[in-house]
C-alpha cells in the first residue's frame, strides 16, 4: 500500500528505539490491526515497514499518533487481505527500512489469525457403499479453517473415538443397514498470539456435526411354493434383510387383468418382531395367471427401499 502518514510536531526522534507497549485492536481470518507504542517521535510512516520472509509486505499500512506530554508515538499497523492463514500463526518483523537514521528497532511479532467457523465453510458429503457396510465422508474445504493438525473427526457421539482428519479431507465410518448415524468434524483449541511472542489465550474448540441414515437392506433369495392341495395360496419364501428394519411388505399383481379385482393385487407383510418368519402367504390367487411381485423393506423414520422380488405362474 502507498498510504503514508507524516506528523508536523516537535519531539525527541526515535533512534533505534524498541517498542514500549503492544495492543491488538482487531483481528479476523484475513486481517489485523495492531497498536505498537514507542517512547519517542516517529514523524514519517514512510520509514516503516512490515517484513515477512525478508520481503516488505505491501498489504500493510500505518497511521501515527503522537502524544507530546508523554513523548509517545502510537503506530497503528493495519494489514489486510492476508490470505490462506486462518487459524495460523503469522510471524513478521516490524521496524524501519534500511538507510533511515532516527528509526525504530526491528522487532519480531506474532499474530494468530482467527480460524473460520467450520459451519461457515465446510460441508460433509456422505457416500455409502452398495453393501451398506462403509460410509465414506468428504469434508469440503477442510483445510480453509485452520491448520490440519487441529482437525479431527469422530464416528458416533463418543468423544474418545476422535481421530486426526487426513490431508485428503476424507474419513470412513462402519455402518449397518437401516440405521441413523452421527459424525462430526472437530477443530481443537488453538493457542493464540496477540502480537507478543508469548501465548495470550486460545481460540475455543469448534464442532461441525452431521447426521445421515442408511437405507434398510433388501430381502433376498425369493422363491415361490405353490400348494397342490390349496390352490388359492402362494407361499413366498425369502431370507430376511440384514440390519434393522420394521417390516418387509410383498405385493403381487396379476399381469393379465382378465381375473377379478380381488385377485389382481395381493399383499402380505412380516414384521421384525417375528424373528422366525421366513415367508408370506399371498391369497387368494387364481389358476392360470402370471403374477409379478415387488418387495418393500421399511425402517420407520429412516427410509424404505422397493425392489423386484419374484414372478410366478399359477396352475390352471
Amino acid at each position: 500500500m502507498t498510504d503514508f502518514c507524516m506528523l508536523d510536531v516537535i519531539g525527541t526522534a526515535c533512534n533505534n528505539n524498541r517498542s514500549r507497549a503492544i495492543k491488538l485492536i482487531k483481528r479476523t481470518s484475513t486481517m489485523f490491526v495492531l497498536n505498537i507504542s514507542y517512547d519517542c517521535l516517529i514523524s514519517n510512516s514512510k520509514k516503516l515497514a512490515v517484513f515477512k520472509d525478508n520481503m516488505i509486505v505491501s498489504k500493510c499500512r500505518f497511521n501515527l499518533t503522537y502524544f507530546p506530554a508523554i513523548e509517545r508515538t502510537n503506530v497503528i499497523v493495519t494489514c489486510e487481505n492476508i490470505e490462506n492463514n486462518p487459524g495460523r500463526d503469522w510471524k513478521f518483523i516490524f521496524g524501519s527500512m534500511s538507510g533511515h537514521k532516527s528509526s525504530v528497532s526491528n522487532e519480531t511479532f506474532i499474530i494468530t489469525f482467527e480460524p473460520v467457523r467450520l459451519n461457515d465453510i465446510m460441508n460433509i458429503s456422505v457416500t455409502i457403499d452398495d453393501n451398506i457396510t462403509i460410509a465414506s465422508m468428504f469434508v469440503l474445504r477442510c483445510d480453509q479453517s485452520a491448520e490440519m493438525k487441529y482437525l479431527s473427526y469422530q464416528c458416533g457421539l463418543d468423544d474418545s473415538q476422535q481421530k486426526p482428519l487426513s490431508d485428503s479431507c476424507t474419513f470412513t465410518c462402519p455402518v449397518k443397514p437401516g440405521m441413523d448415524y452421527d459424525v462430526a468434524v472437530i477443530r481443537h483449541p488453538i493457542q493464540r498470539y496477540d502480537g507478543m511472542q508469548n501465548v495470550s489465550g486460545v481460540f475455543e474448540m469448534d464442532l461441525l456435526p452431521s447426521n445421515f441414515y442408511t437405507k434398510p437392506n433388501k430381502a433376498s433369495n425369493f422363491r415361490v411354493e405353490l400348494s397342490e392341495t390349496n390352490t388359492t395360496v402362494a407361499l413366498i419364501h425369502f431370507t430376511i434383510p440384514q440390519g434393522l428394519f420394521d417390516y418387509v411388505h410383498v405385493a403381487c399383481n396379476a399381469i393379465y387383468q382378465s381375473c377379478n379385482n380381488s385377485s389382481s393385487h395381493l399383499t402380505a407383510s412380516i414384521f421384525r418382531t417375528c424373528t422366525n418368519c421366513t415367508y408370506v402367504a399371498i391369497t387368494p390367487i387364481i389358476g392360470g395367471v402370471e403374477y409379478t411381485c415387488w418387495a418393500n423393506t421399511s425402517r420407520s423414520a429412516v427410509s424404505s427401499v422397493q425392489y423386484a422380488a419374484v414372478n410366478f405362474s399359477t396352475r390352471t
